[in-house]
């Protein structure tokens, strides 16, 4: 079931920019803004007149995320695990630092509107912390991104789904069409397309 997400209002603004000036790199820089507006590169933020206004908050498909997992009829309150795709992760949903982006900011003499962006603070452990919150007890999140190279790790990550304590799962769409075995998990979540529509066909069968 495909569900419509209200965009904030940031990222609003900054999808609207780049889609009228489509400067290079546009559509990469656009699928950013859509997902987590703090990877959006800050020379867009600045032309769009959002530098320095975004935050963890500005993404609604993690407001939405966070809504969903913490219900009280949703999959952890039910016991029940969840594998959350998302073909963004390689960019840096589930890293810490981007230097590149840090030079970025640097380079324009914005180095604490940087540190403001509280990217240390990955996907994974929003949602730790939105679960602990609701429900008062530590989980464990599992990530596959694109740190995490050997078969046999990846297979690790995902065996561990049927374990106690162990809420969910993090992973590249990508990854997810692999010959990976899901199916401890009842609930899944694609935070975006593939580009390859057949990718998210392959994870999904999962």
């Amino acid at each position: 079931e495909n569900q419509l997400v209200e965009l904030t209002a940031e990222q609003k603004i900054i999808y609207e920019h780049l889609e009228q000036h489509r400067p290079r790199g546009w559509l990469m820089q656009a699928r950013k803004a859509l997902l987590d507006p703090r990877l959006v590169d800050p020379e867009v933020l600045k032309r769009a007149g959002v530098l320095g206004k975004i935050g963890i908050d500005s993404s609604g498909k993690y407001k939405v995320l966070e809504e969903l997992l913490t219900d009280d009829n949703g999959p952890v309150a039910r016991g029940e695990k969840f594998v959350i795709f998302s073909s963004m992760l390689r960019e840096g949903v589930t890293q810490k630092g981007h230097e590149y982006l840090r030079e970025r900011y640097q380079k324009m003499g914005e180095g604490k509107l940087y540190e403001r962006l509280q990217l240390d603070k990955t996907l994974d452990e929003i949602i730790k912390e939105a679960l602990k919150k609701k429900f008062g007890r530590e989980f464990e999140i599992g990530v596959i991104d694109g740190t995490i190279l050997g078969t046999d790790e990846r297979e690790d990550i995902v065996d561990r789904l049927s374990e106690d304590g162990v809420a969910g799962l993090l992973c590249t769409t990508k990854t997810g069409g692999e010959s990976l075995d899901f199916t401890a998990a009842s609930y899944v979540v694609f935070l975006d397309e593939d580009y390859s529509p057949k990718t998210s066909e392959q994870a999904l069968s999962r």
